[in-house]
């Protein structure tokens, strides 16, 4: 079988391509050596399914099309086994009490049974828990040789600022109570206390259908992009703080909206959007540098790629 020596480049479209007779795979289950650690087809199943649990669509697709998917995937693995390598070499390691933070906080841990959703998904909660912490150790790594050393002056900075106001202007917003009542008998009901003075709290407490009637009603502050039109044209036509829309059906019921208090839109000054340029451009600076950071670990490894990789092209 065959080895495929790459000396420098991406793995995928790479010009230097060599092949060495003289070496040999020891197992049919490898399809690469990183510093003559292996890549395993049998991990690489593992990611390709769990990758295939996100975004479903992708088993349907054309045969060349998985080719490209496939190899994406283990050039993916092939860069993060070099930097888990170079990760060992500086030292850097994950704490027990730091990967519990992690998963105490990540959003990708699913709720109800969890053994039960990974049985379905076909990924192993012991892979999945492991990819976790190696994640964390390339992103302290990461955090370490990249972004650490990255600084942003105050002069690039309001020069992004002056360039591109139009990414800081903060829209309109509405704090707004909510009611949701199951007849129009209860619309009468509510409008009729409404209009005598009544408090819309106590309304929502007494007969508001809503999950948010534990908070009395309080829906915090919208944007109207993020509602549907249905909503946001009656939430945003109310003039003026304390102005109550007109009941609008859906399939739920009747929703009444109180307007507690409006914030205008307005621009966002230096001060207000230094946090966010200060992202913007580290992310920017940091692309860059990762790039070049990455190459170089390719430049210097000596990484043997199987030509003919076992299972890696199987029809997804």
């Amino acid at each position: 079988m065959g080895l495929a020596l790459i000396s420098l480049g991406l793995i995928s479209g790479c010009d230097s391509v060599f092949y060495d007779s003289e070496q040999e795979l020891f197992d049919k289950d490898v399809l690469a050596l990183v510093n003559g650690q292996p890549i395993k087809n049998s991990d690489f199943q593992a990611k390709k399914e769990s990758y295939l649990n996100d975004f479903p669509r992708l088993r349907s697709l054309k045969k060349e099309d998985t080719k490209k998917i496939a190899s994406s995937i283990l050039d993916a693995m092939i860069n993060n086994e070099l930097m888990l390598q170079e990760a060992k070499k500086q030292g850097i390691s994950v704490s027990d009490d730091e990967f519990l933070r992690l998963l105490e906080t990540t959003s990708t841990y699913p709720g109800g049974d969890i053994k039960k959703w990974f049985d379905e998904a076909s990924v192993g909660i012991n892979f999945w828990r492991g990819g976790l912490r190696e994640n964390l150790k390339i992103t302290k790594l990461i955090d370490q040789v990249i972004y650490k050393n990255i600084e942003i002056s105050t002069t690039q900075a309001k020069q992004y600022y002056e360039d591109n106001k139009n990414q800081f202007n903060l829209p309109e917003t509405r704090r707004v109570s909510h009611i949701q009542l199951r007849s129009k008998d209860l619309v009468k009901i509510v409008i009729g206390e409404l209009k005598r003075g009544g408090s819309f709290r106590r309304m929502v407490e007494a007969y508001s259908l809503a999950v948010d009637r534990h908070n009395q009603g309080d829906l915090g502050f919208l944007d109207r992009k993020f509602l549907p039109n249905i909503f946001s044209k009656p939430i945003f036509a109310v003039k003026k703080e304390s102005g109550i829309t007109k009941p609008i059906k859906t399939l739920h019921g009747h929703h009444i909206f109180k307007i507690d208090e409006i914030l205008p839109a307005r621009q966002l000054d230096f001060d207000e959007s230094w946090p966010k340029i200060k992202q913007i451009l580290q992310e920017k600076k940091g692309a860059i540098l990762f790039d070049k950071w990455m190459n170089d670990l390719k430049i210097n490894a000596k990484i043997l790629l199987n030509d003919q990789p076992l299972s890696l092209y199987d029809s997804f």
